[in-house]
């Protein structure tokens, strides 16, 4: 039998020509004989079959037949040669609404952005499932408050302190079991640690094997780190007054428009039906003049709180890093480590300062709570602004500009076209002629590899996970700090952990977010965890603090000061001793985990051990 000269090239599946839709291009060649009319119809029989047997099988098709084959690959001439490129794309089942909203499985982002990243959602993932819980009572707290049968802030305070323990002790054996299966050993962080560009070292001695090595003094970095301390003392300083001087304001305001405030408060009696927590006001309600000017003089200092507050983040992030750069560590752990140890305390002030002002100094739990629903409420928008809304419009501008550029570009090109073909006649009619389209596909492949290099030019670069495990450490500081005076804090936190999941999700896959970043070894969430157990110690005090302010008389009204402060100390510090007991109690290595990485004996020393112990028992026989 003669040998087919037919040629069957399979493309690259990324490569996507004509359709941008299509996920595989098959480019066919069929040889033909010169003059021979049956070969050609062989060749569109084979091409007819073979989208036939690709439909069937369930592909979205479509068949163009080419102008010219492609030269590079091209063994005949073009005239005695047909050329068809046959795009396939696979049809997509619908997904249902849960399908959708889903986040993919942690091995496929572990496989596609490497352990950090992957390590993050791992993190984000545990710390929303453990606010289920602080969530639902929250709620039942809250419902019970409104009908005047709250329970003690002293129950509460007690379930936070202990969770919070619980969690990070759960957290490291969550964390133990992904490594486990993802067959990844934290320890080739370490091993593969890369210095960083930014490092200058210098030749020097190792201080203990005496072998030369390209390092930093020791003693210049500890001069250096030394400037941290007066930045963070300056800094806070600035956050305690600009946090006294928002008090200031808000009192002004208070005092200026307080016949306002009144006449709002008048009018919304007068106008809510129900009877204590349960008074509702009409929907066709609409507000005066006074309830607008007592509701800016509410809420205006909050929410100008919340904009300081981030203007803050922001300036000293900036001085942080240029420390840290000046500190010149070399590897990327060791300068990630130094910089949340510079940043997280002035996050904790500064996102703390004014809650702590209100509840200890002006003890008005009213205004605590009011602002601490608007730091949460604005805090998420900004955050996911920055992080989705700003990359997005970032690209879509430029996409626009781009598209703008290139339909005046094709309009100049029409009018000089234009300009040089004769008119026609007024009354001829035109001539309809048969015409066959053809499609280039080197020039549309090359124009759509030009369209996605220059979209991934126009991405922000995704500079690490510091902001994302940033954020949700404040939050987290919230909802441990603040929950027995504001119970709705884990439900809040929860809502905004579901919305962050996909938004941090959307921006690194999405071709309007980040640049794909590069994997990088994790050993879990590093520094951070640290910062967490710290956060925990640090709920104890603040939770402990609120119960000396707001319900010691009431618990304990015949005792003297001295005795309620004694048993208030004395019961932080057996939350102390409860967390350190369940640090030590609770095994950080799952029992799973700690069993298939135990070495298994060869059989011969199976069987030695085993007369070992037949000999023993016959000796003490």
């Amino acid at each position: 039998m003669e040998e087919s000269p037919t040629n069957l090239y399979r493309f690259a599946p990324a490569q996507r020509l004509v359709d941008d839709r299509s996920d595989f291009c098959f480019y066919l060649e069929l040889a033909t004989e010169p003059n021979t009319a049956e070969r050609l119809e062989d060749a569109h029989a084979i091409v007819q079959v073979t989208a036939s047997a690709l439909r069937s099988a369930g592909c979205r098709l479509s068949v163009h037949n080419l102008q010219a084959p492609d030269c590079e690959i091209l063994a005949t001439s073009k005239t005695e040669t047909q050329a068809y490129a046959l795009l396939i794309g696979s049809d997509v089942p619908d997904e249902s609404l849960t399908e959708r909203v889903a986040l993919p499985p942690l091995t496929d982002i572990y496989a596609y952005f490497g352990p950090r990243i992957a390590m993050y959602f791992a993190w984000l993932a545990f710390y929303t499932r453990m606010l289920v819980l602080p969530s639902a009572y929250g709620v039942v707290v809250h419902v019970l408050e409104m009908l005047n049968l709250a329970p003690s802030y002293t129950v509460h305070c007690v379930f936070i302190a202990i969770g919070t323990s619980l969690i990070a002790d759960m957290w490291r054996r969550r964390q133990q079991e992904i490594e486990f299966a993802w067959g990844y050993d934290g320890v080739l962080s370490s091993l593969h640690a890369t210095t960083r560009i930014e490092f200058r070292g210098e030749w020097m001695q190792d201080p203990v094997s005496g072998v030369p090595c390209f390092d930093f003094p020791h003693h210049k970095r500890l001069l250096r780190q030394l400037l941290a301390i007066p930045l963070l003392v300056f800094m806070c300083c600035l956050v305690g007054g600009y946090v006294v001087g928002l008090h200031v304001l808000s009192e002004r305001l208070r005092a200026r428009f307080s016949d306002s405030c009144d006449h709002a408060r008048d009018d919304i009696q007068e106008i809510e039906w129900g009877t204590g927590y349960w008074s509702y006001v009409p929907v066709n309600w609409i507000p005066s003049n006074d309830t607008t000017t007592c509701a800016l003089v509410s809420h205006g200092p909050s929410v100008l709180n919340a904009l300081i507050i981030h203007v803050m983040d922001v300036l000293y992030q900036l001085l942080a890093r240029k420390l840290t750069e000046f500190e010149n560590y070399r590897t990327l752990d060791e300068h990630e480590a130094h910089l949340v140890a510079k940043r997280m305390p002035f996050h904790l002030v500064n996102s703390n300062a004014s809650l702590w002002f209100l509840a200890f100094y002006v003890q008005r739990l009213d205004r605590v709570r009011e602002r601490l629903w608007i730091l949460l409420v604005a805090t998420q928008l900004l955050d996911n602004f920055k992080e989705v809304g700003l990359p997005l419009a970032i690209s879509v501008g430029g996409q626009v500009l781009t598209a703008e550029s290139k339909r005046r570009r094709r309009q100049s090109l029409q009018i000089d076209n234009g300009a040089n073909n004769q008119p026609q006649r007024k009354n001829s009619m035109p001539t309809l002629r048969p015409t066959r389209e053809w499609v280039d596909v080197a020039k549309i492949a090359t124009e759509q590899r030009l369209a996605r290099v220059l979209m991934q030019k126009r991405q922000a670069t995704y500079r690490d996970t510091f902001a994302d495990y940033k954020e949700l450490m404040v939050q987290f500081g919230y909802v441990t700090l603040y929950s027995p005076i504001f119970p709705l804090a884990a439900a809040f936190a929860w809502l905004n952990n579901m919305i962050e999941s996909r938004s941090d999700l959307l921006k690194l896959v999405n071709r309007h977010g980040y640049q794909r970043p590069i994997a990088q070894h994790a050993r879990g969430i590093g520094v951070w965890e640290k910062v967490l157990v710290s956060f925990s110690g640090v709920a104890v005090v603040v939770n402990c603090a609120l119960v000396w302010t707001y319900e010691i008389d009431e618990l304990l009204p015949s005792w003297t000061e001295l005795q309620r402060f004694a048993i208030v100390v004395g019961c932080e510090h057996v939350i102390f001793a409860v967390k350190a007991w369940l640090n030590w109690a609770v095994p950080e290595v799952p029992v799973t985990s700690s069993l298939s990485k135990k070495p298994a004996l060869s059989p011969r020393r199976q069987i030695k051990t085993a007369g070992n112990d037949e000999s023993l028992v016959a000796v003490s026989g």
